[in-house]
């Protein structure tokens, strides 16, 4: 566990992140668990004064991100790797081209919160080590009007081909 009794520095957090991005000969665990550390100091430092209680990572991290203005998908993507990093999707140490890249933009976001809790901007050692770009997302499928569950109030009369008109109110 990190120690939590002194002030901790968005450089020194920075420096933390950009160490986990580039140390590829580590293990898949003791990676999660370092972003895990880091991301505890991070929410330390943030809630710091604030006399809130926290019952859980997941609601300081959620606190911190609606305090600062964070956009809904870094928020998405931020709790994603609080997720991963609590060791619930690091069951498997073996290396992987998919688990790397999880890695990389697990540090992407705990970037992007580390410098929306500190109100600063990313340095350039973190845009070099990490994706500029957001984990892409499956195509989302279009919503078919035709699929839609509502609640018909009537049926009024029937049209020319004998078919029931319904009063809907959805």
């Amino acid at each position: 566990m990190p120690q939590l009794t002194t002030q901790v520095t968005a450089t020194e957090l920075f420096n933390q992140i950009e160490q986990i991005a580039k140390s590829s000969e580590e293990s898949l665990s003791v990676r999660l668990r370092h972003i895990h550390e880091t991301l505890v100091e991070a929410c330390h430092e943030g809630v710091r004064g604030s006399r809130q209680n926290f019952g859980s990572l997941f609601a300081q991290v959620d606190y911190l991100c609606r305090k600062h203005n964070v956009a809904v998908a870094d928020i998405m993507e931020i709790q994603r790797m609080r997720h991963n990093s609590n060791g619930v999707c690091a069951q498997s140490d073996a290396p992987s081209a998919t688990a790397e890249q999880d890695i990389l933009y697990d540090c992407r976001a705990l970037a992007v919160f580390v410098a929306a809790v500190f109100q600063t901007s990313l340095p350039h050692e973190i845009l070099s080590a990490v994706p500029r770009e957001r984990r892409p997302t499956p195509a989302s499928q279009p919503i078919s009007d035709r699929q839609l569950r509502c609640v018909a109030a009537s049926a009024c009369e029937t049209d020319a081909a004998g078919e029931l008109v319904f009063d809907v109110r959805i």
